[in-house]
């Protein structure tokens, strides 16, 4: 999944086969976040235990309510907030298992 905001995706990536099976997504809306914490103290802490989670599964056909993930990434809260304004342009490579199978452009 590279691309967003209706940008077209780049020409190569750096995941060798996937290049050409590569798929462009959107999503329109920003990511809000509430911690359940109890005084300022505890937000960093809240921070550095909370990470965004990407899992991409593919839809089967016969029955689009049903799919089978095809890979997941990680990518800590702190290290997003620890970026100028707040966000970070980042690509988390998916990985199914051990093998690397592509990556989502954050």
């Amino acid at each position: 999944v590279l691309g967003r905001g209706g940008e077209a995706a780049p020409s190569s990536l750096p995941f060798g086969t996937m290049s050409e099976k590569r798929v462009d997504a959107v999503w329109n809306h920003p990511f809000r976040l509430l911690l359940d914490v109890e005084d300022g103290a505890q937000v960093i802490e809240a921070i550095k235990r909370t990470e965004l989670r990407v899992e991409v599964i593919q839809r089967d056909k016969a029955n689009p309510k049903k799919g089978k993930a095809i890979g997941a990434a990680s990518l800590s809260l702190a290290d997003l907030v620890s970026e100028d304004g707040y966000g970070k342009d980042s690509t988390l490579r998916l990985v199914d298992g051990s093998r690397e199978i592509g990556g989502v452009r954050v």
